[in-house]
């Protein structure tokens, strides 16, 4: 999957640099096959956040910069799952029939049953959820040379809050028509598999990093260490127009924390070879762990090089292949007594992830 970013900067006064970023701070997608066991969890889910940020920094002296931005950030969401249609409408009316007399109670369900159509009880459809937001946010930094070959710096980036609105639709959903008295319970069955505009929150965490990087006239050696306070999200809860439940999943995401060592080498004017490595934890509890993001603690390996075109042109192409644990899977038919079963899902999950890079620099 394509991931774009571009940067542009430029110096406006002897201490004064503006700039402006587009990249895709938080991004995932998964998709698993429409029939596939775990489908009532999950089918699809994509989220995707881009990121305009504009910013300004200044050189205090001739060893400290500090700069800051703000960030606006569009952010779009899909979430698609099965729907067991004749499982869910069996188990509504049987709960709200339940204190009926037992002919009321048969005639009720026979009714659902017959409006199920030829699959019945084993009828299934899909829910497609999508929305979008748009949010602020900002960020800062600061850099300090060291004597004339090392470089600390610090930044941070706030959390922003999405409040994201969109619609669900439900395809294959059925309808019901119950006689008298049982009409209620029909209306309730509609309503809830009616397609309309539904609503979440989302809140994406805050960051702290700190890097450093030493060199001489051959090499460099760069060092980070990056917190993210993913505890922010602890559930993906949406809800409908009139805020009636439509579906939660427990998340109970943790902070987390990445290390990363790099080193680069120029050969001559023209080559440079990068190298690097990084330990990059998930916030995934096992307990939680779902296929919406069935993630791991993780490992990275990566290299690439730099082309120096001319003085004012660079291409730089890069690989990285990501180890990650396997991961478990031990959720439950039901989060709680009262919500909507989904079918317990036990098993494992084994990943791999290989990603290629190119940049093209270009100094005015």
């Amino acid at each position: 999957i394509p991931v774009p970013n571009g940067y542009l900067s430029g110096q406006v006064t002897e201490r004064i640099w503006l700039g402006v970023g587009v990249n895709i701070p938080f991004g995932l997608e998964t998709n698993w096959d429409p029939d596939w066991a775990g489908r009532f969890h999950a089918t699809k889910s994509k989220v995707q956040a881009l990121n305009v940020n504009p910013t300004i920094a200044l050189q205090l002296s001739d060893t400290l910069a500090v700069g800051g931005g703000a960030s606006y950030q569009h952010l779009k969401a899909d979430f698609n799952q099965g729907v067991a249609f004749g499982g869910l409408a069996f188990a509504g009316t049987a709960q709200a029939v339940a204190g009926l007399p037992p002919a009321l109670q048969a005639a009720a369900l026979g009714a659902v049953v017959a409006q199920l159509g030829p699959s019945g009880r084993s009828l299934e459809g899909a829910g497609l959820i999508s929305g979008d937001s748009n949010a602020w946010g900002w960020n800062a930094g600061a850099l300090l040379k060291l004597g004339e070959r090392a470089h600390v710096g610090v930044s941070y980036r706030s959390k922003i809050t999405h409040d994201i609105a969109g619609d669900v639709t439900f395809e294959g959903a059925p309808t019901f028509s119950l006689p008298g008295a049982l009409a209620p319970i029909g209306d309730g069955l509609n309503a809830k598999f009616a397609s309309g505009p539904v609503k979440t929150t989302i809140t994406l965490p805050e960051t702290w990093s700190v890097a450093a990087a030493w060199e001489n006239d051959k090499a460099e050696v760069l060092a980070d260490w990056t917190w993210t306070g993913w505890s922010t999200v602890a559930a993906l809860d949406i809800v409908r127009a009139d805020d009636s439940a439509l579906s939660s999943v427990p998340l109970q995401f943790q902070d987390t924390w990445r290390a990363g060592l790099g080193f680069n080498y120029r050969f001559n004017d023209a080559w440079m070879l990068r190298l690097g490595t990084a330990y990059d934890k998930a916030p995934v509890v096992d307990q939680y762990r779902t296929p919406r993001l069935p993630d791991n603690n993780r490992v990275w390996a990566a290299a690439g090089f730099e082309w120096k075109l001319s003085q004012k042109a660079r291409v730089d192409v890069g690989y990285a292949h990501i180890f990650i644990k396997d991961a478990t899977s031990n959720l439950p038919n039901q989060d709680t007594p009262t919500s909507t079963p989904v079918g317990a899902l036990v098993g494992s999950y084994t990943e791999k992830v290989d990603i290629v890079g190119a940049q093209i620099s270009l100094h005015f």
